[in-house]
């Protein structure tokens, strides 16, 4: 739960009242005086939208000052006490000393769940230097404990996603500047569930602090999020630290609606730390020089080459381009104090200007056409500039209404999320003022001054309503907004029909419809919107063949198309129509920048879907040779991104369906790569023990290491059935190893028996039978060997 700058009160403010809450005292239960467990609360440091945090004291068996988190009443749904157990593990995960520390966790007499953290002394990051005065060079060596504790928290499984000044709290200790990391209450676990795998992908939504938030973050329904997104906002920090403002302009921030915030964030480069004074008010400069020692040529001469690569390469759009982890910034952070060269460099010219072109291809292409028709329009401006100055400020009149209203609505949504970004207060926010807000928008511009431009950004708006709605549970208010968006497409696509943006959120808005059928189990409706989006994907792609986006959202169209055929197990011929029509495109995107691991991870599912339907129509050579084609695939995915569990997850499912379908083949007699199937189910069984050495509570990782040994114990068995020509002592010694994998796999499957029946007991008893057919026959083959 992110708290104000003043996390912990001045000394003489500590045994003041209780904050009051908005629905008073008496709504919580808590007030100062009370007792929690062996710990008598205080004074109320700071609320969010989920909990509250108590200063408390604690006599027995230690005495001492701790701060205690209780979830609010009325909060307990089962989404957030997930979230609020969700946060407690996370600390309870990490044991780093510039991470706060989980100290107890219990319930209270009203039965809220609570958890105990150290009471953090300290305030936030910016504040600290700028109050000790601290300059260049201590405020990165600042910087490289804080990326060394995010590093901590990358190895242990989690994304923070919510790095900012005021969740890095400093104080002096032993003489020296101490930063502590707090509010992992927005952190993202990167273990998921193992049923939540290559098939299925849940909707996400933005989390975060817009001023520091990575462009994957900031998208509407991001769904891979990984620790490189950590990187980009220590990117934001390390900016702020050395140059006392931001990469992008607060205020602007402020004042824009969420669309303009999205797009400033994805596509606009903030300028270099070197040259961000030459557009600083000059009584501004003067305190932020004051407070880092030294004079403006000085700061800008120590900021103007490596700390402008280092922090410009934190904040790269493609997160491939960026640090591949927190030690790695923190690393040339020491380079640049020890006067070594740094591995961040900066960009060629060729790249910039690759990069600009390729963002702003309509408007190079419009400004060369200008320079050659400049005189031709000069004359033209003049006798018509009348007639187009009042229908500007007819159309700019209107634009402004509209974004002054999504600005206040972004404003306080913004409000919400800054404390617990995604807790059902600013979902409910977004929900009932949001619809509201982009009614009055529309309200604003009748239709005969709507342009195309307005019709599309309020489709967007109701889309993400819609993809909020869906993702809190209820389609059929979410299938109202969606129609809302395309309602509002429709009307700009009147004004302008062969507008790309507005026909790509045509294709968008039909394929969020076509969910909603899928939904509800109208499949026949579902397909029919998805063939409609996918002629007018089709056309994009024919229109403009070296448009990356359309590309992309062709090759989504037939994915999704594919995906719910082979979920159905229907018209397997036509899923291989979809994904041979869909692989070159995606094959051509990956060509067009081989760093794009998302569509590397999406051919290897157009492999892997390719081969499944191949093998239910028969031909299934080609089926394993696509799926082979898979793993190799999401190996590379993996080896991009090995912090990744839910990478790690799909490549561990993938290898299994290679490795089955290798074995169907055999039955119909195919060779016996048994040797290859081994190599298979070991390389699973060591995934998946590295999954569970960060996340040791995670019963489905245990379900899934006990039947990787089981699978692995059945193939050491069989290569003892069936390789008779090898010296008995050789199989024997693999018979052997066959019953250690079985008794670890027992051992596991003991060790999380309860969360494991209250899964599936089902399940978990077939399991158990197949590991006792599997010993008793591996037992058969040592009993006989040995004899």
């Amino acid at each position: 739960m992110p708290l104000d700058d003043s996390f912990l009160p001045d000394e003489d403010t500590l045994h003041a009242p209780t904050v009051p809450l908005d629905g008073g005292e008496g709504d919580t239960g808590l007030s100062a005086g009370d007792e929690v467990g062996p710990y008598r609360l205080k004074s109320l440091l700071g609320e969010g939208g989920m909990g509250m945090v108590w200063l408390a004291e604690q006599d027995e068996p230690v005495k001492r000052r701790v701060a205690i988190k209780v979830i609010k009443p009325g909060m307990d749904s089962r989404a957030v006490l997930a979230r609020f157990e969700a946060e407690r593990q996370a600390l309870a995960m990490m044991n780093h000393p510039c991470i706060a520390k989980v100290l107890d966790a219990g319930t209270t007499l009203r039965g809220l769940p609570y958890f105990v953290m150290e009471l953090v002394k300290g305030i936030p990051i910016s504040r600290f230097c700028d109050r000790e005065q601290l300059d260049v060079p201590e405020r990165v060596r600042l910087a490289i404990k804080v990326c060394e504790a995010i590093q901590h928290a990358h190895a242990k499984g989690i994304i923070h996603r919510d790095i900012k000044p005021g969740n890095v709290l400093v104080a002096w200790r032993d003489s020296k500047p101490h930063p502590v990391v707090i509010d992992f209450g927005v952190a993202k676990a990167l273990d998921q569930r193992l049923t939540e795998k290559t098939v299925f992908t849940e909707q996400g939504r933005v989390i975060g602090t817009p001023d520091y938030m990575s462009p994957e973050q900031a998208e509407l329904g991001a769904l891979d999020i990984d620790t490189r997104s950590d990187i980009y906002s220590l990117g934001v920090m390390l900016y702020q630290l050395l140059t006392g403002v931001l990469p992008f302009d607060r205020k602007r921030f402020r004042e824009a609606a969420f669309l303009e915030i999205q797009r400033i964030i994805c596509e606009e480069d903030p300028p270099r730390p070197s040259t961000r004074f030459t557009t600083t008010d000059q009584t501004e400069t003067d305190k932020i020089v004051e407070a880092r020692s030294t004079h403006l040529g000085s700061l800008v001469k120590s900021l103007k080459g490596e700390l402008d690569w280092i922090v410009m390469r934190c904040l790269e759009k493609s997160r491939g381009r960026r640090y591949e982890t927190a030690n790695g910034l923190a690393l040339d952070l020491q380079r640049y104090l020890d006067h070594e060269p740094v591995l961040a460099g900066p960009p060629t010219v060729r790249y910039r200007a690759g990069r600009f072109v390729r963002r702003h291809r309509g408007p190079v292409v419009a400004a060369s056409f200008f320079v050659l028709l400049l005189v031709a329009a000069t004359v033209i401006s003049l006798v018509l500039a009348a007639r187009i100055e009042t229908q500007r400020r007819r159309a700019e009149d209107a634009l402004n209404v509209a974004q002054n209203l999504a600005a206040a609505t972004v404003s306080k949504v913004n409000t919400a999320l800054h404390d617990i970004p995604g807790t059902s207060e600013a979902r409910k926010l977004l929900l009932t003022e949001g619809v509201d807000i982009l009614k009055e928008i529309a309200a604003s511009s009748d239709s005969k001054h709507m342009t195309p431009a307005m019709a599309r950004d309020i489709a967007v708006g109701y889309r993400g309503i819609g993809d909020a709605l869906l993702d809190v549970g209820d389609p059929a208010l979410a299938q109202i907004q969606y129609q809302n968006a395309e309602m509002y497409v429709n009307k700009g696509l009147q004004q302008d029909p062969g507008s790309g943006p507005l026909l790509r959120q045509q294709v968008v808005s039909l394929a969020s419809l076509a969910r909603i059928d899928r939904m509800n189990g109208d499949d026949a409706a579902s397909n029919t919107k998805l063939k409609q989006a996918e002629a007018i994907a089709r056309r994009l792609v024919a229109r403009e063949q070296d448009n990356l986006e359309y590309r992309k959202l062709y090759v989504v169209n037939l994915f999704q198309q594919a995906y719910s055929l082979v979920i159905s197990g229907e018209e397997q011929d036509r899923v291989l129509v979809l994904l041979n029509e869909g692989m070159p495109h995606c094959q051509w995107i990956i060509e067009q920048d081989p760093e794009d691991i998302d569509e590397l991870g999406r051919l290897a599912n157009l492999h892997q879907y390719r081969g499944i339907a191949s093998a239910r129509l028969g031909q299934l050579d080609d089926g394993v040779e696509d799926l082979r084609r898979s793993v190799e695939l999401m190996e590379q995915v993996h080896e991009a991104l090995p912090a990744d569990a839910v990478e790690a997850t799909n490549l561990i499912a993938a290898r299994q369906q290679y490795r089955d379908h290798q074995m169907q083949l055999y039955k119909k007699g195919g060779a016996l790569q048994l040797d290859e199937w081994l190599k298979v189910t070991r390389a699973n069984l060591q995934l998946i023990d590295s999954l569970r050495e960060l996340d040791t509570q995670n019963p489905e990782y245990a379900q899934t290491g006990a039947m990787a040994r089981i699978n692995l114990a059945s193939l050491q068995t069989e290569f003892v059935a069936t390789n008779e020509q090898l010296p008995a002592e050789e199989r024997l010694i693999a018979g052997q190893k066959a019953l250690v994998l079985c008794d670890e796999a027992e051992a596991l499957l003991e060790e999380y028996k309860e969360p494991l029946e209250a899964m599936n007991a089902d399940f978990l008893a077939a399991i158990h039978n197949f590991l006792t057919h599997i010993r008793d026959k591996a037992q058969a083959e040592v009993d006989k060997l040995s004899t």
